[in-house]
């Protein structure tokens, strides 16, 4: 991969910027993603954190797609499963 210099006019001399191509892909630190919500989470705020809705969530906690806890008529949902769920682990489960 080609490394391109940006004049210093633009940068600090320490400073180094390099293409990034579209095909890349960045790497991730989920924790660090996930860094300022709570251990448990409702499912309103595990419906944020994912970027779908409350519904979906819930569906997905039904049907074992995303490991969900459900007390009395709501689902709380830990962290890791959500962790998990966005690395690709299926079911969330930890």
């Amino acid at each position: 991969m080609a490394v391109k210099n940006f004049p210093a006019s633009v940068l600090e001399p320490s400073q180094k910027c390099r293409m990034v191509y579209l095909s890349e892909t960045p790497p991730r630190n989920d924790y660090q993603l996930f860094s300022s919500l709570p251990d448990v989470m409702p499912c309103k705020d595990a419906a944020k954190a994912l970027g779908i809705c409350e519904k979906k969530i819930r569906e997905m906690a039904r049907t074992g797609e995303l490991q969900g806890i459900k007390i009395g008529s709501a689902w709380r949902f830990p962290k890791t499963s959500l962790i998990n769920y966005v690395n690709g682990g299926g079911n969330g489960a930890a």
